[in-house]
């Protein structure tokens, strides 16, 4: 890395952002209205009752995949986007299970229906459905699991019909912004491993078989305006799969290089809360973006983390 990420705390595995509820009190036009959030070291703007206002109204927020969304060494990145956003525990529920729980749906279709998120956050929910396919076989699926993110009723799992657990989509038609990640194959694995084991036949067919699906996601991407689809791929590539082994850090005007082993200790797995930061501000800054193109100069910005950098 050309320049070293301090963290802003202790900056080791395991580090812990101190964290209580708070309140503000807010006049309104309805009389005194107290909110309720997280606090953290980092969140100080939300003691700005009018900016906490407008940020909890992006709310609620939803976080859904395993290893990437989950906070497995450091803070997980989704709850600190909940902080950032000022956001109530009744605004936030997150779902990170191992695959084979995952892939059982109901807790998910639960979330979805009694806490109807505005925003989702769901980096690494498609690989974990459709990791280590083949394209063809793996696109109905990853379409299906898509949508129910979407909440569309198109999608086998959301019952819109009369009595069903979504009939409220037939009137609501409520469309949650759902940021998702592309899609990354860690290939070489796949290729260390036994014969009876492997996926495909070499390197080379997983990498194209992945491609293709990166393709289809992007295709659903264009096909639904909520539905947004970040560079994870291209970031893990960046990491794994290039002599320099960099990834070029650029958001709202800081820009700075981060090897692997700056942020993951495994290439996946933010193993200090720098690493969850950098992941948070990705999203919020993708937020950000779409926020911008929508509202204009109306939108209020979600605060970035601050990254302390030696320069």
């Amino acid at each position: 890395m050309h320049s070293a990420i301090k963290t802003l705390l202790h900056g080791m595995a395991f580090a812990v952002i101190a964290g209580c509820t708070s309140s503000v009190v807010y006049q309104g036009e309805s009389g005194v209205e107290r909110l309720e959030y997280h606090a953290t070291s980092l969140n100080t703007h939300c003691r700005d009752p009018q900016l906490a206002k407008r940020l909890r109204a992006m709310g609620p927020l939803y976080a859904i995949g395993a290893s990437v969304s989950h906070g497995l060494f450091s803070t997980s990145f989704p709850s600190l986007i909940r902080d950032q956003m000022c956001l109530a525990d009744a605004q936030y529920d997150s779902d990170f299970y191992f695959l084979f729980v995952i892939k059982l749906n109901s807790s998910i279709l639960d979330s979805l229906q009694e806490l109807r998120p505005n925003l989702i956050v769901a980096m690494d929910f498609p690989y974990h459905y459709v990791k280590m396919q083949y394209a063809e076989k793996a696109k109905p699926d990853l379409k299906k699991y898509i949508l129910m993110l979407l909440m569309d009723c198109a999608s086998e799992l959301i019952d819109c019909s009369e009595g069903g657990e979504f009939e409220f989509q037939r009137t609501a038609r409520h469309r949650p912004t759902v940021l998702t990640g592309s899609i990354y194959f860690d290939c070489r694995s796949d290729d260390w491993a036994e014969d009876w084991e492997k996926a495909f036949p070499d390197y080379e067919v997983c990498r194209e078989e992945n491609r293709k699906l990166n393709v289809y996601l992007r295709e659903l991407e264009r096909e639904y305006p909520k539905l947004h689809v970040l560079p994870a791929y291209e970031m893990f590539s960046a990491l794994h799969d290039t002599p320099e082994g960099v990834f070029h850090y650029d958001v709202n005007g800081v820009k700075v290089d981060f090897r692997k082993s700056d942020l993951f200790f495994d290439g996946f797995h933010a193993w200090t809360n720098p690493g969850a930061y950098v992941l948070a501000n990705l999203v919020i800054d993708h937020f950000n973006r779409i926020g911008r193109e929508v509202s204009g100069d109306q939108f209020t910005a979600v605060p970035y983390i601050p990254l302390e950098l030696d320069r």
